[in-house]
């Protein structure tokens, strides 16, 4: 297999990647079956995992992981942190009882793994679209 048909092949898997984790979310949102979400899940995983060992083959592949990796990162302390803040203020305004489980259902943890994933894939295709 020649580079450019293994990086076009990592473009996808990270297409694959972007594709289940925003339907994973809107699944969770949604309260969209159980199959559909592990369906997405499963995808989630498996692009994940060729992602992760594909991650250093070359300086343009390294750097779209480290810049979404880094993305990531910052993006599960900020909605780990501030999610319960901002959901004891709108509790607060809206004069409601404090709720045991965040919006739409998901806890603050559930909240900033899915948020980082989210960004990871988002970050690699900004960067990616970018031509960084």
């Amino acid at each position: 297999m020649s580079t450019q048909s293994r990086v076009a092949l990592y473009l996808r898997v990270s297409e694959v990647g972007t594709a289940a984790i925003v339907g994973l979310c809107l699944g969770r949102v949604l309260e969209w079956p159980h199959g559909v979400q592990i369906a997405f899940t499963l995808a989630l995983i498996g692009a994940l995992a060729f992602l992760f060992v594909r991650r250093l083959r070359d300086e343009y592949m390294q750097d779209l992981w480290f810049r979404s990796a880094s993305a990531a990162f910052l993006g599960m302390i900020l909605v780990g942190v501030f999610l319960e803040f901002l959901r004891g203020i709108i509790d607060g305004a809206s004069g409601a009882p404090p709720r045991p489980e965040g919006f739409g259902g998901i806890s603050a943890a559930d909240a900033a793994q899915l948020a980082g994933l989210l960004i990871f894939f988002v970050a690699f295709q900004v960067t990616r679209l970018r031509g960084r």
